[in-house]
């Protein structure tokens, strides 16, 4: 768990820099927000009530030398654990999910755009008196947008975790530094 500390503590510091030396400018970075709910496969006779989780997300694009394409990095931490239960005994703990993750992107063009990612994300999900269990697995989405301004836009997302085939389905904003 005191990986993701440090790691959140350097992305959130990276976000600030990006922002404070590309927000006058037009620039490729881009930054985010997003907030959705992870779902875990209920296995081994247990079940699990989803975690929220809120995630910020920094990206760039490489449109000077691949049209479309983009690299972003993503930071999601549960705002509010899940609950896991086991039948005749009720809740037997909490579950809070903590990614950090890199993506190779690829966006369409226009005012409605389509957004495939595929990457890696190191991932640690807690389940209570269990422990945690936290590994580096193959993460890929799909999902779309649409463009509400020009720095800003609404997107929707479904990401795949590899680690006990978790999903999260996320809403977010996306504000480019313009």
């Amino acid at each position: 768990m005191k990986i993701f500390r440090v790691a959140a503590v350097m992305f959130c510091l990276c976000l600030m820099l990006v922002v404070n030396a590309h927000a006058q400018a037009a620039s490729p970075w881009y930054g985010g927000v997003k907030i959705g709910l992870v779902d875990l496969d209920d296995g081994a006779g247990f079940s699990v009530d989803e975690p929220i989780n809120l995630g910020l997300m920094v990206g760039h694009d490489l449109h000077h030398l691949f049209p479309g394409f983009s690299v972003e990095g993503e930071l999601t931490t549960s705002l509010a654990d899940g609950d896991v239960s086991v039948p005749f005994f009720g809740k037997v703990g909490d579950l809070s999910v903590t990614t950090l993750a890199v993506y190779g992107v690829y966006k369409s063009v226009g005012e409605l755009y389509f957004k495939g990612k595929a990457g890696l994300a190191l991932t640690d999900a807690d389940i209570g008196a269990f422990g945690s269990e936290d590994d580096l697995n193959l993460s890929f989405g799909i999902g779309g947008g649409w463009t509400v301004s020009e720095k800003g836009s609404l997107e929707v997302e479904f990401t795949f975790l590899e680690i006990t085939d978790a999903t999260y389905l996320s809403f977010g904003y996306v504000h480019r530094f313009q």
